[in-house]
């Protein structure tokens, strides 16, 4: 992430969030809103890549506190045909995701004076935003952990929900590399697949990087079973990822492109089950998954 810096005016603050190919600028005017920017996205190393896709998002507070917390928006197609808006509670956004400058404005709710929520309406708007415009760079967001091999040139995804063991994971091979403990970047690159961290953190917000490495394998977590490992044929290792998808703009026409790019993943990567107790030694069944170049070992 870039640092926060004041426009040309003095008068407004910006702050970039590079999330895989996709670039999202916040601006406000609101000085409540610097430290917020500023720790939204904080462990996070972004990328040299430099953007497919980057959006601009005039963010502003409104005047009163509100009761409740906060939720991620929810993206509905507007009469225009062409335009998102949000119709969740508590949130106004509005998103122009097509042509060559997506913008988009948002309306954050004080909920209470605390800017610790503040700093979590920033990284989830950031977040729908990133999520939204990711197929039109090439890639998708996924609830996954990213960690890269020990030898440094290939990565594995394993993907999960909350609770499945994704942060764990990152303890549970000794001499990899973690880019990611939440959520990830799954991206198309030339003829392969690639993987990268995100500035989104888990629960313990691990430090991330959006080092762009080749992807080797995807497998999908299933805890507390006896450790094994089942290759997946393309139909159940697309359900698995469109499932683990963030996605929130299930009415725009984006969505297809979507599906097709995970589709695409579905059956381009080879992906597997992983079922194991937290406390199973998983690091060889996952290096011996990875050498396999037919994709077809079984372990129980």
């Amino acid at each position: 992430m870039g640092g926060i810096q004041p426009n040309a005016r003095g008068a407004e603050h910006r702050a970039d969030f590079t999330v895989g190919a996709v670039r999202v600028r916040v601006e406000t005017a609101e000085a409540a809103l610097r430290d917020p920017l500023r720790d939204a996205c904080a462990g996070y190393v972004a990328g040299g890549t430099d953007p497919a896709v980057a959006v601009r998002l005039v963010v502003d507070l409104a005047a009163e506190p509100a009761a409740g917390l906060p939720e991620l928006p929810r993206l509905a197609l507007a009469a225009d045909g062409a335009t998102l808006v949000d119709v969740s509670e508590g949130w106004e956004l509005t998103l122009s995701p097509s042509g060559l400058e997506p913008q988009g404005r948002a309306h954050l709710r004080r909920w209470r004076e605390d800017p610790a929520l503040w700093r979590l309406q920033v990284e989830g708007l950031v977040r729908v935003v990133a999520a939204t415009l990711a197929p039109a760079a090439g890639g998708a967001l996924v609830h996954g952990c990213a960690m890269v091999a020990p030898e440094g040139d290939r990565a594995a995804l394993f993907v999960g929900a909350s609770g499945d063991g994704k942060t764990t994971m990152t303890r549970r091979l000794p001499g990899w590399r973690a880019l990611a403990d939440d959520t990830a970047w799954l991206g198309r690159a030339g003829a392969g697949w690639v993987v990268a961290g995100t500035p989104f953190a888990g629960k313990e917000r691990l430090p991330r990087s959006g080092e762009v490495v080749p992807l080797s394998g995807i497998f999908t977590l299933a805890p507390s079973s006896p450790l094994a490992l089942t290759p997946l044929e393309a139909a159940p290792a697309f359900f698995e990822l469109a499932s683990r998808t963030l996605w929130f703009a299930p009415a725009w026409g984006g969505t297809q492109a979507l599906w097709d790019l995970l589709a695409a993943a579905a059956a381009e990567v080879r992906v597997w089950r992983l079922a194991s107790h937290l406390e199973d030694a998983v690091a060889p069944a996952v290096g011996a998954a990875l050498d396999d170049p037919e994709g077809a070992c079984s372990q129980g």
